[in-house]
Formats: C-alpha cells, structure tokens, sequence
C-alpha cells in the first residue's frame, strides 16, 4: 500500500510531497547545517528539520518502524522516526502501550528488541488530534564559517517504511 507523506522545511529542490511503498523504496531526506527537532520545556523548541510525515488521528495510531542509516560525520548528525538514534544503522520501531498514555521506541536488531524509550505522557487525553508521522533529519551542527542552511548536507537514507492506524 503506498502512503503520500507530506514535507515540512524541506531542503531547496526536495519534493513537496513523496509516496511510500513500505517494501520497494527508499526515502533520502537531505538536511542542512543548522537544522534540528529539538524541543526542552518549558522554552526551547527547535523545529527546523527536514522531514515527511502522514496525518491521521491519534487514536488510530498502532505502530511504526524504519532503517535508518546515513554517514554520520558531525556531533548531532541524526535521522529518525520519534526521536533520536545516534548510530550507524538502526531499525526503530514505534508503538503505543494498548489502552495506556505511553508510546515506547524499540531498536530491532535481528529478531531483538531493545527498549530505548518510553514516552509517558503521548496519549493522555488528546485521542482527537492529529499525529504526524514519518520521518526526519537533521544536522544542527555548523562548521566554523558555515551559516545555518548552507554548506554540506547530511544526506539519510530511509527503508521499509512502515506506517500502520487502526482505521
């Protein structure tokens, strides 16, 4: 089944929009020095990354899963699905605690998985709005010289998208 993902803050001559085919593609998400998703309460919020994500209501979420892999060159370079993973390669996955608030992220590793995160608080009283998931990249690191969105970008590459909802 294949899955129109939108793109928000893509990189100069990216597509706007791109279908997924959860077993046939690859997504490449480009990401200029100076981008991040980042976000500390109760003030900083960095939300300048690259990225391509589907909307549908919270409610119907049940899981996600994605490679992730990139040439990581610089402090921060990272690519992911909910979330940070600063490896080489990874398979993350993503789903939700059945009838509770909380969202784990699994790394696969063959038939392993490993938690690595627990968000506790996703799911509490906000089963109406939309979530938006996909996938992202960013480089907030800048090399002396360099200005944010410009220079080299980091280049992630995506497999096996996997998006599923209830509904």
């Amino acid at each position: 089944m294949s899955t129109t993902l939108q793109g928000l803050n893509v990189t100069p001559g990216s597509p706007s929009s791109i279908s997924s085919n959860s077993t046939h593609s690859t997504i490449t998400v480009q990401a200029l020095p100076g981008t991040d998703l980042w976000r500390k309460p109760p003030s900083t919020v960095s939300t300048n990354a690259p990225a391509y994500v589907v909307y549908r209501p919270l409610r119907t979420f049940k899981r996600a899963r994605v490679t992730v892999g990139a040439d990581w060159t610089r402090l921060y370079d990272q690519g992911g699905l909910f979330g940070r993973y600063w490896g080489r390669n990874a398979t993350i996955e993503v789903e939700p605690e059945q009838g509770g608030p909380s969202l784990y992220v699994y790394l696969v590793e063959g038939e392993k998985r490993t938690l690595i995160r627990e968000v506790t608080w996703v799911f509490q009283e906000k089963h109406d709005q939309l979530l938006g998931v996909g996938v992202y990249a960013a480089r907030p690191t800048k090399v002396q010289g360099e200005e944010a969105g410009k220079g080299d970008a980091l280049s992630v590459n995506f497999e096996g998208l996997e998006i599923e909802w209830t509904e």
